[in-house]
């Protein structure tokens, strides 16, 4: 079976070595070999087929192959570049893309921005960063930590003064012996910053390949979000490491009684009073989930007597900045991974991020062919030891 002479369909499909002969006008058709199921560029005319025919024409592309690539793309089993490149025999797939993006620039069933602006690339590309971002509001503890900076070192000396002592003694007579002070205590943390890593790597068959989007940049967001993850999660950790201090339940309401049974500024304020004892400590921060926010908002004993309930909403990132009848809280984070029933109570210093170097690099492999990218950053979400009972993880709420 024979196909008509095309000469778009010849310039894409035939080798270098092929292409010679259509140069010198010598190629004739592709061939359909039935009993085999590929088909052939032919360089010559012939009015009947032999085996050594086939066997000295070029195979360009497997068209069974074909036929089961098409059913499998529908099903689910092949995505459409198999379907579309995957029959082709390797030595002409690269004609063979050419061919199948200029086709695509005269096809008259092609939707363009053109025709429709207002189905864009950068508005699909940006649908979809948008839909990352979402993912990354849950990291919403980041603000939590004091933030120490260093760029050319990954050894860190992190060293603190304390010394409540009363220095100054008031009543001395005249020319009575002034009393000398001792110089507090000193310490230091040594912290050996954390090294965090990713990469992503091309090779030429991604740079053969046609997107709606650029893929690179969807990856470098994605990157960059699961670098906040990494400091999300220490940070969590050191959370979750708190003492404890057991509290009641916000939500219980006995029958008759005209407030709730138990009072969230009681266990709230008990708390902040254990923490404060060290005089260095200043409790400021309340993270808890979304069910012990609502207990503490709807507890009569917050919202007052025979008041309807009602519902505070807070800002994009679950951040409540005053909390209502909280005076000393600066803020209240809202927090799903906190456990049920479980509220966190910490003077922020008391975790230290500590940000270090960044670097980016491109390398080669012994691959030409691939091309990688790099990033590395070293950090570390610490709690100095001087600091370790700055916070309480109030529970049974």
């Amino acid at each position: 079976m024979g196909y008509n002479s095309n000469p778009e369909y010849i310039e894409s499909l035939v080798s270098k070595e092929v292409k010679k002969y259509q140069d010198q006008g010598k190629v004739q058709n592709a061939m359909y070999n039935p009993k085999s199921g590929f088909i052939h560029v032919t360089t010559e005319s012939v009015e009947k087929i032999s085996s050594e025919h086939w066997n000295n024409w070029p195979k360009v592309a497997n068209y069974e192959n074909y036929k089961k690539l098409k059913a499998q793309n529908a099903s689910g089993q092949k995505n459409a570049d198999q379907a579309t490149y995957d029959y082709i025999m390797p030595e002409f797939q690269d004609q063979a893309l050419r061919y199948y993006e200029k086709f695509k620039a005269k096809g008259a069933a092609v939707i363009t921005s053109t025709e429709f602006p207002q189905i864009t690339v950068t508005q699909v590309s940006q649908a979809l960063l948008n839909r990352q971002q979402l993912v990354a509001q849950k990291y919403n503890l980041l603000g939590i930590p004091e933030k120490l900076t260093v760029s050319d070192t990954i050894n860190i000396v992190y060293p603190e003064y304390n010394n409540t002592t009363q220095t100054v003694r008031v009543g001395y007579k005249e020319n009575e012996a002034i009393d000398t002070s001792g110089y507090g205590a000193f310490t230091q943390t040594n912290v050996t910053l954390k090294k965090a890593g990713a990469g992503m790597a091309f090779t030429e068959e991604y740079y053969m390949r046609q997107f709606t989007m650029d893929i690179q940049a969807l990856i470098l967001e994605k990157i960059a979000i699961d670098f906040t993850a990494a400091r999300y999660n220490r940070i969590n950790t050191k959370l979750a490491a708190l003492g404890s201090a057991t509290g009641a339940d916000w939500a219980a309401y006995t029958a008759g009684n005209l407030q709730s049974t138990n009072r969230p500024y009681n266990d709230l304020n008990a708390v902040r009073l254990a923490v404060n004892s060290d005089k260095l400590a200043t409790v400021d921060m309340i993270v808890t989930n979304e069910k012990q926010w609502i207990d503490f908002y709807t507890n009569t004993w917050v919202r007052g007597l025979f008041n309807q309930d009602s519902s505070l909403t807070p800002d994009m990132n679950q951040i409540i900045a005053g909390p209502p009848g909280v005076p000393w809280a600066r803020q209240w984070i809202i927090n799903e991974d906190v456990p049920n029933d479980t509220a966190y109570i910490l003077d922020h210093r008391y975790i230290v991020d500590i940000e270090g170097p960044r670097k980016t690099q491109q390398i080669n492999t012994y691959n030409p062919d691939q091309t990688i990218f790099i990033q590395k950053e070293w950090f570390d979400i610490v709690v100095p030891s001087t600091r370790s009972a700055w916070g309480k993880k109030l529970t049974s709420i």
